[in-house]
């Protein structure tokens, strides 16, 4: 297994990581290959909105598929759209 390190690692997140590790009985190693894991496995906002298209298709009266819906009213209110 690799080594990796993180260079100008603020201060105040590492003392959160490690009571967040400890919390767990995890190392911080443990923990933060964990939290890496975790958001790896979530899809982009991107490749989300293509699952969603595929599903549900296009709306039968806006002639919008479920996907652009969502991604209109995200942008609507302001959210990143990836």
């Amino acid at each position: 297994m690799q080594t990796f390190q993180i260079r100008n690692f603020p201060e105040d997140l590492k003392e959160r990581l490690r009571a967040r590790a400890a919390q767990q009985d995890l190392t911080m190693s443990d923990y933060v290959i964990r939290l890496i894991r975790s958001d790896l496995d979530k899809p982009t906002m991107a490749e989300w909105l293509a699952r969603v298209e595929a599903t549900i298709g296009p709306h039968p009266e806006l002639n919008l598929t479920g996907a652009r819906m969502i991604e209109e009213a995200r942008r609507e209110a302001g959210l990143d759209v990836e």
